[in-house]
């Protein structure tokens, strides 16, 4: 801080940038103008305000979309992947369920997931026929003079770019699981157990 002279100690213009000089030992101070305010050697500083101009906002908006625009499909893509093999999974799991049904409570039989789901085969979400964007169903086939037979679905409750999936299953009780594309399971008869519209998982 720079010496202010009083009114019993007077100076001039002369001596008072010479005091200043030395108590700034020989450093030179800045000129006025240059960010600082300089009045009877002490100096004030001088509060610069900056913020974004409207091409920089507009840049940074420009930049964010074109991430998005990466980003999001991706993990669309990477979540429908992620429920496609969960749907499998579940479709082979209520496959062993059945059978475990059938030879315990079932006299040979198969049930429908309402059955399972009240016995404790199925978790509750599987026996209400939703789970994880997928729709499931399980029924058993009787057919006389044929023995007991079922069939199980699961298909996804959207598909597209924003659907929950886009592939769709089918099982019975050969325990072979079969896919195809699209919202429309494979499907197959009585008499042949083996659908003409899908393609078997190995």
């Amino acid at each position: 801080m720079c010496y202010i002279p009083t009114d019993k100690y007077k100076m001039n213009l002369a001596a008072i940038a010479a005091f200043d000089f030395a108590k700034t030992n020989g450093k030179p101070i800045p000129p006025y103008g240059e960010g600082k305010i300089y009045r009877w050697g002490k100096a004030m500083k001088r509060k610069k305000e900056s913020g974004f101009s409207l091409i920089e906002l507009l840049i940074v908006v420009a930049i964010i979309g074109i991430i998005a625009a990466i980003a999001i499909p991706n993990l669309i893509k990477s979540q429908q992947a992620a429920h496609e093999t969960a749907a499998l999974a579940e479709v082979q799991t209520i496959g062993k369920q059945q059978v475990l049904y059938s030879i315990t409570k079932g006299h040979g039989k198969f049930a429908d997931l309402a059955t399972l789901g009240s016995m404790g085969y199925v978790d509750s979400n599987m026996a209400s026929g939703n789970k994880g964007g997928y729709v499931f169903t399980t029924a058993g086939i009787n057919a006389e003079g044929m023995p007991a037979m079922f069939d199980t679905t699961a298909h996804p409750s959207a598909v597209g770019n924003f659907g929950t999936g886009n592939r769709s299953y089918y099982s019975n009780e050969t325990m072979v699981v079969f896919e195809t594309d699209g919202i429309t399971p494979p499907t197959a008869t009585p008499q042949d157990r083996v659908p003409k519209d899908g393609t078997p998982i190995q």
